[in-house]
């Protein structure tokens, strides 16, 4: 009979003692948990803003060689916004990179430079203020600090001859 008393007893405190670690560990796993979503969601953004360079600068070099700066900028301008668009809900538009209508960095695309020698390249920046205007907003438990305060990708394709 005092032998199942105090089995009782020491299970009932067991109970209790697994749910302090369990309060105490929880923090932790939570904070881990939102830093993994936050930064897969940052590194898809990041890699969404670099493919988006990427196809601008190249819309912008397939161009016949005698077309316009402007016709090359407004394909380069289409491309950008149908990658970021499509993935994230940011345009580019005046040089300014929104994302919803709320300015959140800079666009650019060059007009023909020289480049490896006598070629002609076109190149296409795209900077994100991500501290700032994050795509998933700010995470529970996550210091904004954590995150990169700006992404920035330079993309260059030579104009085709």
């Amino acid at each position: 009979m005092r032998m199942q008393r105090r089995n009782r007893r020491s299970q009932e405190a067991d109970r209790g003692a697994v749910t302090i670690e369990f309060v105490l560990v929880l923090p932790f796993f939570l904070f881990l948990i939102f830093l993994l979503i936050g930064m897969g969601t940052m590194f898809s953004f990041r890699q969404a803003l670099s493919q988006a360079a990427t196809e601008g600068a190249r819309a912008a070099a397939v161009q016949p060689l005698n077309a316009t700066t402007s016709a090359r900028t407004s394909d380069a301008l289409a491309a950008i916004n149908g990658t970021l668009g499509a993935q994230a809900d940011v345009t580019c538009a005046g040089g300014v990179l929104s994302r919803k209508g709320v300015a959140a960095g800079t666009c650019s695309v060059s007009a023909p430079t020289t480049c490896d020698g006598d070629k002609k390249c076109v190149t296409v920046r795209l900077t994100y203020n991500y501290r700032d205007h994050q795509v998933t907003g700010s995470m529970p438990f996550v210091p904004g600090a954590l995150y990169p305060s700006a992404l920035t990708y330079v993309s260059s394709a030579r104009v085709s001859q």
